[in-house]
């Protein structure tokens, strides 16, 4: 490693391929309009005795809250949520499968960026582009000093790896990419 200044960290930093701000930029675009196409719901789940690590939209959760109040009509059960909270993994429905809304652990950017480094993220992917905008919407893209800048590194590196596959990301003007989405 080539020492810049007598400073580690920036020679690391000179070493890996960044993004740039331009590109970054265009990336986020790609992934927002992408993730459009996901119908997000508030993520909600039941206390007061029944296992809390259950989550549910709002629909399902009224309904499950309503078959245990039937099955114990004296049960302390109730709804609770409806807010943005950390998850490790992106958080679905337990009955119907539908998408939570939730912010991304370190863990949760972490596990997302490994399978995205083994298997690529396609742009084009609702899905993929729901989970990086999710990732860079916890994370962002600069790495503060006080962390650990191995998640910042695998970032650039996907995105990297995915402009490589997908030319036009940074070929293109801002915004004439948009037409996929429509």
């Amino acid at each position: 490693m080539t020492m810049m200044g007598g400073n580690p960290m920036a020679a690391k930093q000179q070493e890996l391929k960044r993004i740039p701000r331009p590109t970054q930029k265009r990336i986020e675009a790609i992934f927002i309009h992408g993730a459009d196409f996901i119908d997000e719901w508030p993520e909600y789940w039941i206390a007061g005795g029944y296992d809390q690590s259950e989550s549910f939209c709002i629909q399902c959760a009224e309904k499950k809250l309503a078959e245990l109040l039937a099955k114990e009509p004296g049960g302390e059960y109730c709804l609770d949520g409806g807010w943005c909270v950390e998850g490790d993994s992106q958080a679905f429905c337990e009955t119907c499968r539908r998408y939570l809304g939730n912010c991304f652990t370190q863990y949760a950017c972490d596990e997302e960026l490994n399978y995205y480094d083994e298997m690529g993220c396609n742009p084009l992917s609702a899905d993929d582009c729901y989970s990086m905008e999710n990732i860079l919407g916890s994370m962002g893209w600069e790495f503060p000093t006080c962390k650990d800048q191995s998640s910042y590194d695998a970032l650039h590196q996907v995105c990297q790896a995915m402009i490589e596959r997908h030319w036009w990301i940074s070929a293109t003007e801002y915004g004439q990419y948009l037409h996929m989405w429509q």
